[in-house]
């Protein structure tokens, strides 16, 4: 009973180390591959933001172009609106209708293209009108905002011209903001989203959330974008089985994008699977044999145990009659004994059961030479077995193994 405990609690022993050497090695694959995803995902999103900054720095570049263009013509309002007519034909067909409308906003006047002012509209208080000349000469990129001749939502790219007073503008639709959004969103299985300093929304995976405020809309987005604002790195924070990437880019506008823990982590979680399992069947096939080895030697020492309480009763049952022969024999017993027959009687008696002992173990003895036989013939299946079986646990191991090397590399 003492030994069956001391094997099981060896066994309870062993699997606790196995597991924890097992949880160990998972931890630190995991931690790896988990540090390596996230610095991919950061590493990929400041690639986009790179993208996207290209894209706005390309707007601000054809708006000087435009400011250049039209400054010499500043002081003959006709001229100016030919040539506003003109452009404004030249980018829409150049940009694929992106860039849809081109205008200016001199000393005491203003000239739209195809846009009918109404009362209300004060050109003095547009954000693209104040922004700029706000950035003595350097261009000004505006949040997204409805267009009030298209109704759509747009963004604009303004710059004042020399004279302090004239402001030229383009207006920009959202389409390629929205193509960043969907370098982001591959899969369709993210949200991403592009936001202003000011937190609004200027490109989304669900494009009707454009032009409004991201505390309002994506709440679960707010704590990172105000730890983005103030860090100058690609930031990221786990919530709710979600890892949340930001960065910044370099005109003021923020690149959000929310990755699923199983999408962002699959092999990590692939290969601490396959590892768990490659290590608990190794561990069954070790206790199998283990098992198989002990319940063979069990065998044996029943075996042997039987072996020995035979040859125990065969040698008190020689011992007896060998001593009566012996006693009987001597020469005082035959000097001293009243009755001579008596006692070969009883020699001969002795001597009787003596012969039957050795039958019994000749008998004994044959008995063994055909157990020895008919074990010869059982150990050879029993070794073709132990082979097979053998191979097959070799097999299993290695597969596993391989299973391993394949998911881990």
């Amino acid at each position: 009973m003492k030994k069956k405990f001391r094997t099981i609690l060896v066994i309870a022993v062993v699997a606790v180390l196995l597991i924890a050497a097992n949880i160990t090695e998972i931890a630190v694959v995991f931690d790896a591959t988990t540090s390596n995803a996230t610095k991919y995902g950061e590493e990929w999103l400041e690639v986009i933001g790179g993208d996207l900054e290209k894209t706005i720095d390309d707007s601000k570049l054809l708006t000087l172009e435009f400011a250049l263009e039209i400054q010499p013509l500043i002081n003959d309002r006709e001229k100016c609106e030919d040539f506003i007519r003109k452009k404004k034909k030249q980018m829409i067909e150049a940009s694929n209708s992106v860039c849809f409308n081109v205008y200016l906003a001199a000393d005491g006047w203003y000239y739209i293209p195809d846009f009918e002012a109404t009362d209300d509209y004060v050109i003095e208080k547009r954000s693209w009108y104040t922004g700029a000349l706000k950035m003595n000469g350097k261009p000004y990129v505006t949040d997204p905002y409805v267009d009030a001749m298209t109704g759509n939502i747009c963004f604009s790219v303004s710059v004042m011209l020399a004279d302090g007073k004239s402001i030229a503008c383009m207006d920009y639709t959202m389409d390629n903001i929205q193509g960043h959004i969907r370098q982001m969103d591959m899969d369709n299985s993210q949200q991403a989203a592009i936001v202003t300093d000011d937190g609004i929304i200027a490109g989304c995976s669900d494009e009707s959330l454009v032009g409004k405020k991201l505390t309002k809309e994506l709440p679960d987005y707010s704590g990172v974008f105000s730890l983005v604002k103030s860090s100058d790195h690609t930031v990221s924070v786990n919530q709710r089985g979600n890892s949340i990437f930001a960065t910044s880019s370099g005109f003021g506008w923020y690149l959000i994008v929310s990755e699923n823990h199983w999408n962002l982590y699959r092999t990590s979680y692939i290969a601490i699977i396959v590892m768990l399992v490659v290590s608990l069947s190794i561990f069954g096939v070790i206790i199998t044999l283990y098992f198989i080895a002990s319940r063979n030697g069990k065998r044996s020492q029943e075996e042997l145990k039987a072996a020995k309480s035979y040859f125990s009763e065969i040698s008190s049952e020689l011992r007896e009659p060998l001593d009566r022969i012996i006693s009987g024999s001597s020469v005082e017993n035959i000097r001293n004994s009243p009755d001579y027959e008596q006692e070969f009687v009883s020699i001969r008696e002795a001597g009787a059961r003596l012969s039957e002992t050795v039958t019994k173990l000749q008998s004994y003895s044959g008995l063994i030479e055909r157990k020895k036989s008919e074990g010869k013939k059982h150990n050879k299946k029993q070794k073709l077995h132990d082979v097979t079986l053998s191979r097959r646990f070799r097999a299993i191991i290695l597969s596993l193994l391989t299973i391993v090397a394949i998911v881990c590399v």
